[in-house]
């Protein structure tokens, strides 16, 4: 073996011990902190997190769905089932609303009234979120002022309410992704409202469904180095530090980029959040994670001048709203609204629409 040789097998070497002493120390972290020596979570701890659905590649003969309760469990996402009407539970009374009511569930598998696929001369928006859109609590959920403000002076406008609880992004980005089903809904415009699940999702499992790829997400998943690689392309790119930022990023991206293929126009709507003083002073990071999620739709309305708009909502701002009278007027919860904070949050999204 010359010289030249022995030089190369000795860089190679060393080169594969280091990769190899990161890959192990990094699992020694992760085993350190979690308890686990990987950098991932077992599949059966995080399946029931916040509806954790991995994307498969289509495959011949595969069912295209299971029934699981009150839902069809889809490839990467999940509807309704059409043929029930589920309960809504209630925290409280408020508004003359019953604990326990029926809401329909129309054939696309969401809230509402059935929808004619064939589709007349209407400009149809889907709006596409979790509970906050689908309206749990109030009888009129805000697709459905939406639908009535864009109509106010004549029919022209169809809403879709494609809400569907603990929906986020990767759910909404992979229900884009079944052509056959987006062809029935036919959109024209999209109303995109997912920042609270999505950035609840802390697990790595999670950021490495950012990635289309099966054959990279495998490598993702089987080496802690591959993946730390990958969290620094991802800092580059986007400039985010935390993983849920990085994911939330990554998809709305996604959806950005595919509602432009299509022609459509989106609306990103960053999700309501309940901030009087007690929240500020109990959870100082959620005002934090809030502007910091308007910063980056704001981002993605400039990429994509003229194809991507983001709907500030002036009384869910995080620095200026502080007035306790006003938030219990708005909302019921930590996110989810009155029926006078679905109507406010409506008209702002209608204002947008017609200025189009």
């Amino acid at each position: 073996m010359g010289r030249v040789n022995k030089l190369a097998f000795f860089y190679i070497i060393m080169a594969m011990i280091v990769i190899f002493s990161i890959e192990i120390g990094g699992r020694f972290l992760y085993l350190i902190k979690r308890g686990r020596f990987s950098h991932l979570l077992a599949y059966d701890a995080v399946i029931g997190t916040r509806r954790f659905l991995p994307f498969e590649p289509p495959r011949a003969n595969k069912t295209a769905y299971v029934k699981k309760g009150d839902y069809l469990v889809k490839n990467g996402y999940y509807t309704y089932d059409p043929e029930v009407s589920i309960v809504v539970r209630a925290s409280r009374q408020d508004e003359d609303l019953p604990l326990k009511r029926d809401v329909p569930i129309n054939n696309l598998g969401f809230r509402g009234q059935y929808v004619d696929i064939s589709k007349d001369d209407k400009i149809r928006v889907w709006c596409l979120g979790g509970s906050t859109t689908f309206g749990y609590y109030v009888k009129r959920p805000y697709p459905e002022a939406l639908n009535g403000f864009l109509n106010a002076n004549g029919i022209r406008y169809e809403v879709i309410n494609g809400g569907i609880s603990a929906f986020n992004a990767q759910h909404i980005y992979n229900m884009l992704r079944d052509k056959e089903f987006v062809n029935r809904v036919k959109p024209d415009i999209l109303v995109v409202n997912t920042y609270w699940n999505t950035i609840e999702q802390y697990e790595n499992n999670f950021l490495i469904e950012t990635v289309d790829n099966e054959f990279t997400r495998n490598i993702l998943r089987s080496s802690c180095l591959a993946f730390f690689t990958y969290r620094g392309f991802l800092l580059l790119k986007y400039g985010e530090i935390l993983g849920p930022m990085q994911a939330f990023s990554v998809y709305i991206d996604k959806i950005c980029r595919w509602g432009v293929g299509k022609k459509l126009k989106i609306i990103l709507v960053n999700e309501p959040m309940r901030l009087d003083y007690d929240a500020w002073r109990a959870a100082p990071e959620h005002p934090k994670n809030h502007a910091h999620s308007s910063l980056i739709l704001k981002h993605f309305e400039k990429r994509y001048k003229n194809k991507i708009f983001f709907a500030k909502l002036p009384f869910f701002d995080t620095i200026d709203f502080s007035d306790k009278k006003t938030v219990n007027k708005y909302f019921i919860d930590r996110g989810h609204r009155t029926q006078a904070g679905y109507l406010m949050e409506a008209k702002e999204i209608a204002r947008i629409i017609q200025n189009l």
